[in-house]
């Protein structure tokens, strides 16, 4: 079935709503002025989006006026202006004005909430707005393009629902498969592994990094990284999480500590998130005890030694690697 994404835009809202549409569709996009009633036939299925301007729907003669060449095709219409579609009574008498009764029960209608930019409005425009006392705003919001979506293309009845199943929930860590609605239209169930977010820090003074050198029993190897931990104390911010981590693992406290921005961990199925911190002129300290599970011998190495010791493969962990290369110690 051929579809036909026409938009009559005068500020770029409704353009950019048709754009969208299009782009998830995988179909063409035409501005309506630029399209004659006949330019139509080849089409299955006509989606004609119009801004509201003054209680009317623009252009929307392309439809009404010739909807005896249409009246054996989808058609759609979607407008967009500041109206809320909750307000079904003003957005009723919005249609019943612009669009004859007769060809209401042929097509489907849809609104979508658009913006007011005075600053894109002409002098005329703007006085009336302003005297109307109102404000200015943007309600523009990709998601609201859904319902359109699914009527167009609506799900095959014979495919399996997919629904998000929960296979374990911790305090740390949450583990679901998901349905996943992929850009390119295609739906999987993807596995999310959900990880509480960590904090990663890099103790360092003018000649020395500060590592970590700990057990990990899931790969029965001790290896360097940097001291971390995840934010699983109620209401911890990243930098109090890296602060508790630097004095439990590697026993000091930092007078300076400095972001140095995030990476994910694994994002093909985890969504953790780990946030990477340095800390400058350190002092040392025991404010807190570790945990029982945490085998750990802090490792001072001179910073000339780290490109090295990761070219020799002494050092693996990713989380690490990342803050080295921030921090621009390797």
């Amino acid at each position: 079935m051929s579809t036909i994404v026409l938009y009559k835009s005068k500020y770029g809202t409704t353009k950019q709503y048709a754009e969208w549409i299009a782009k998830e569709l995988n179909v063409e996009v035409k501005n309506a002025d630029t399209v004659k009633p006949a330019d139509l036939a080849p089409y299955d299925t006509i989606i004609y989006g119009a801004g509201v301007y003054i209680g009317c729907i623009a252009g929307i003669g392309l439809i009404s006026d010739n909807f005896d060449q249409l009246k054996d095709k989808k058609v759609i219409i979607f407008t967009v202006g500041l109206t809320d579609p909750a307000n079904k009574g003003k957005y009723s008498e919005l249609v019943s004005k612009n669009i004859m009764w007769d060809i209401l029960d042929s097509i489907k209608i849809f609104h979508l909430r658009g913006a007011l930019d005075y600053k894109k409005i002409g002098l005329g425009n703007k006085l009336m707005m302003k005297r109307m006392k109102i404000p200015e705003a943007n309600f523009v919001d990709k998601d609201s393009i859904r319902p359109i979506i699914e009527y167009v293309r609506p799900s095959d009845p014979q495919k399996k629902t997919l629904k998000t199943t929960t296979i374990y929930d911790s305090r740390r860590i949450k583990i679901e498969t998901k349905p996943v609605h992929l850009p390119n239209g295609i739906d999987r169930e993807y596995l999310f592994v959900q990880p509480v977010p960590a904090t990663c820090i890099l103790p360092t003074d003018e000649k020395y990094i500060y590592l970590i050198r700990q057990y990990r029993a899931i790969i029965d190897e001790y290896i360097l990284e940097v001291p971390a931990g995840g934010m699983d104390v109620k209401g911890e911010t990243p930098l109090e999480c890296a602060t508790r981590e630097l004095a439990e693992e590697a026993r000091f406290s930092a007078k300076k500590i400095i972001p140095r921005g995030y990476v994910y961990s694994t994002p093909g199925f985890c969504t953790e998130k780990l946030w990477l911190f340095e800390a400058q002129e350190l002092t040392p300290c025991e404010d807190f005890a570790r945990d029982e599970d945490e085998i750990i011998e802090v490792v001072k190495i001179p910073k000339t030694e780290i490109s090295a010791m990761i070219n020799r493969g002494e050092i693996v962990d990713a989380k690490t690697l990342s803050l080295l290369i921030r921090c621009r110690v390797c």
